[in-house]
């Protein structure tokens, strides 16, 4: 009789969600997929692996020699999942052996979740812009002058005679803008179920400056009520 030894834990490197290895939640793009992945560490003497792939009831998931494992489109939530290896001469990694990885799912917000609508002002007019989302709890809101998220706008804010305020439910006040002037302005959201938007995914708020001249008549007597 002959026994043989499994594949130990430290016979496969950790697994990494969509190819980093993660802390904290997993910000995603909508419709992007999750794949999971792991690999022979260095130390491994394992020859032609075979992985298998278990969810977090125990339950076989995939049971081939691959070492990937696209779980597709998954919505926001908590998942685990663990991996085991065996090999030429070697059986598969116990359960106390296995790679385990627990990952929190979060899909990113879109522009279309957010409604923040233009302003049409006069120049000795304050623009005021008020973003609402439905379905994301507890919202924050975060504004930008660019939709690459490269120029956050802070509350106290100055650009020259231009004064930025942002109040606690993520209204955007604008201090003197000048007449003639368009600008557009980008809002972002996170919450308790929903991260921030990605870069080039924020909502845009436009913002139109007119200047109404004063009135002039070519009466030399005039009459007011």
């Amino acid at each position: 009789m002959s026994i043989t030894e499994s594949a130990l834990q430290t016979d496969l490197e950790p697994i990494q969600v969509n190819g980093a290895n993660i802390s904290g939640p997993l910000c995603l793009a909508q419709n992007e997929s999750v794949v999971l992945t792991t690999a022979l560490s260095d130390s491994s003497t394992i020859t032609n692996p075979v992985y298998y792939w278990y969810d977090e009831t125990g339950d076989s998931v995939v049971s081939a020699d691959s070492s990937v494992l696209n779980l597709g489109v998954l919505t926001n939530g908590t998942y685990t999942y663990s991996v085991g290896v065996s090999g030429d001469g070697v059986c598969e990694s116990t359960k106390a052996n296995r790679r385990e990885i627990t990952f929190e799912i979060q899909v990113a917000a879109t522009a279309s979740d957010i409604t923040a609508q233009d302003q049409a002002i006069c120049y000795t007019d304050d623009a005021v812009i008020t973003p609402t989302v439905s379905g994301i709890v507890n919202p924050q809101f975060n504004w930008y002058l660019a939709n690459d998220t490269s120029q956050p706008i802070l509350d106290g804010d100055t650009a020259g005679q231009v004064t930025y305020h942002i109040s606690a439910n993520g209204t955007l006040t604008v201090e003197g803008l000048s007449a003639g002037v368009t600008t557009s302005y980008y809002v972002s959201v996170q919450g308790d179920n929903f991260c921030e938007n990605l870069p080039g995914t924020l909502a845009k708020a436009t913002v139109v400056v007119s200047d109404v001249a004063s009135p002039t008549a070519t009466e030399t007597t005039q009459m007011f009520c």
